[in-house]
């Protein structure tokens, strides 16, 4: 990212230090991919094959398959996620979950580095040749892209901070949509199993004068329990509480953004931004973006 070249000129104040000959350019500025969260996919996939293995040490996994029981807890659960939210939050809410909880962020660290290059081009060749990387943020990330529009269009630092942090606002309230529908699904499945537990025993005491629907009727009760159970607590919890922590690396990265931006409309020194934004990163994710000077 930045070639180190000892250099005995003197410093100007406020400007990129001379002993460094930065070799980022538009050209060059590479945006991190989106990628897909295979951990997301690792984990259920490990917890499906976790609980077949040990359902197959009972004997008999077909016992724990019922149809009765699958439709109350199942279509049960799901029906009280979507009387719990209006069209638009659900909408909402389901977009959330498609496009954070199974994507891949880039790091808060990758993050600072890229707006980093960013900066320096701006100062190094000006606002306008830093207008020059929109096509490259056109699909990445329209809330950057949002901010470089802002900074090339010469905005005051009080108008994109207002702007920006607008943004910031509309995306935690859709955040929280899709965190909530998963925290109603957890709540809902083991309702959706008490009541399927009812069902079945109002169906076996009613008939017991006939020992053959005992069994299934038992069957029924025992397994709703069973899947609202698994559903509530090894589903839907977890990826809520998932869904919770893309949010916060999310918001992280983009009040990163916002900081950036207003360091550029600012003309501040690339050193004092770095200072900035390791103040806002965690202390594992803190950059020395001049760390060789």
């Amino acid at each position: 990212m930045v070639a180190v070249k000892k250099n005995t000129k003197p410093k100007k104040a406020g400007a990129i230090p001379s002993s460094v000959s930065i070799n980022v350019q538009v050209e060059t500025l590479k945006m991190p991919p989106r990628t897909t969260d295979y951990g997301v996919w690792i984990s259920l996939s490990a917890l499906v094959l976790v609980m077949g293995f040990a359902l197959s040490l009972s004997g008999s996994v077909a016992a724990f398959a019922d149809l009765r029981a699958f439709l109350i807890v199942i279509c049960g659960t799901l029906a009280v996620m979507g009387l719990s939210f209006n069209s638009k939050n659900l909408t909402m809410s389901l977009e959330a979950i498609k496009h954070h909880l199974f994507e891949k962020p880039e790091t808060p660290q990758m993050r600072a580095k890229q707006l980093m290059d960013a900066a320096i081009i701006t100062r190094r060749d000006g606002i306008l040749t830093f207008g020059k990387i929109r096509h490259k943020l056109a699909k990445h990330d329209p809330f950057l892209l949002s901010g470089v529009q802002m900074v090339s269009d010469g905005q005051t630092a009080q108008e994109i901070d207002r702007l920006m942090g607008q943004e910031i606002d509309v995306e935690i309230e859709r955040l929280q949509s899709g965190i909530a529908l998963l925290r109603r699904g957890a709540e809902a499945a083991p309702a959706m199993g008490l009541i399927g537990t009812l069902i079945g025993l109002v169906q076996m005491l009613s008939k017991l004068d006939d020992p053959a629907t005992i069994g299934p009727a038992m069957a029924v009760a025992l397994l709703t329990t069973f899947y609202g159970a698994l559903l509530g607590s090894a589903f839907f919890a977890p990826l809520a509480g998932k869904l919770e922590l893309k949010a916060q690396n999310l918001i992280l990265r983009m009040e990163l953004v916002i900081i950036t931006m207003l360091s550029i409309v600012s003309q501040e020194n690339p050193r004092k931004l770095e200072q900035t934004l390791n103040s806002k990163l965690p202390p594992s994710e803190r950059i020395d973006y001049f760390k060789d000077i």
